[in-house]
């Protein structure tokens, strides 16, 4: 697959220029402008993991702001950081958890990474625990 370069660099301007975007916001706006490009098969998931799993190398901060995420130039324009996300659903106890060491598909990983740039999960480990719990849920319920 042919790569398609300039994408961090492109996403670091425009969020300098409008702060407080979420990826989704700053993706749909550079490919609809024709400002970025992406030889993905499915484009604004693969960039929104991008800016998702890059920000810090780009030097942009992400900041969870009423459920969702949005980024910022480091340089500290914007408001100041929300308070950190509170847990969703059911209680689970730490002594309840067990790591657990995979490999995941590519579109796995872009579901993951699509649930924290929406706010859904906190992190990619969360996703991947969500998306699990979800279809043990519908494997129980169908079963």
């Amino acid at each position: 697959m042919k790569r398609v370069r300039g994408f961090s660099q492109t996403a670091k301007t425009y969020v300098e220029q409008h702060p407080g975007k979420t990826a989704q916001e700053i993706v749909r706006y550079l490919l609809g402008t024709g400002a970025v490009q992406s030889a993905a098969q499915e484009p604004e998931g693969s960039l929104v993991a991008t800016l998702h799993k890059h920000h810090v190398q780009v030097g942009l901060e992400r900041r969870y702001d009423k459920g969702i995420y949005r980024y910022y130039p480091t340089n500290g324009q914007g408001p100041p950081p929300p308070a950190p996300p509170k847990a969703l659903g059911s209680v689970e106890l730490e002594s309840d958890k067990v790591l657990v060491t995979l490999w995941l598909s590519q579109a796995a990983t872009i579901a993951a990474d699509t649930l924290v740039a929406s706010g859904t999960c906190k992190d990619r480990s969360a996703a991947v625990g969500w998306l699990v719990n979800r279809a043990v849920s519908a494997i129980r319920s169908n079963g």
